[in-house]
């Protein structure tokens, strides 16, 4: 998977948009800056449906150095958090699903074909009621004989 910078969302931004590259990367850059500032404030940022950024502390522990087993203590600091929204976690699910397809299109190659990803995630599709001949097909917790009057 390739690597997408700042350059390369402005560059497609501004193609998109019709908008100057010059302009588009000073605005990605001042919304950019911004998040910073805010965080730095402790202030949790929502983007609905994309993402949520909040600030978390992560308490003070005494850890150790894995080369020595020495004990070290650990300073508590702030982390940002970070959580998906709705339409990133669609979107990276349906990612995933593709992937596993590709991995198990490449292991079973001839065994059965694997259909195209669609955009759409696609549901099970139920299976066919049967029943045997003779059973009854009303609730056995609703039968009115077991019912007091």
């Amino acid at each position: 998977m390739p690597t997408i910078t700042k350059k390369d969302l402005v560059q497609s931004i501004s193609d998109k948009m019709g908008f100057n590259p010059l302009q588009v990367r000073d605005i990605v850059q001042a919304v950019l800056d911004e998040i910073v500032v805010q965080l730095s404030q402790s202030n949790r940022i929502e983007f609905r449906d994309f993402a949520v950024f909040d600030i978390r502390v992560r308490p003070a522990r005494i850890g150790h150095n894995p080369r020595t087993l020495e004990k070290v203590p650990v300073p508590a600091r702030a982390v940002v958090e970070f959580k998906m929204g709705k339409k990133m976690k669609e979107a990276v699910s349906l990612l995933a699903l593709e992937e596993d397809r590709k991995a198990t299109g490449s292991t079973l190659q001839s065994n059965s074909p694997v259909p195209p990803a669609s955009s759409e995630a696609s549901a099970p599709v139920p299976a066919p009621n049967q029943q045997a001949e003779g059973k009854s097909t009303t609730n056995p917790g609703n039968d009115s004989r077991n019912q007091p009057n």
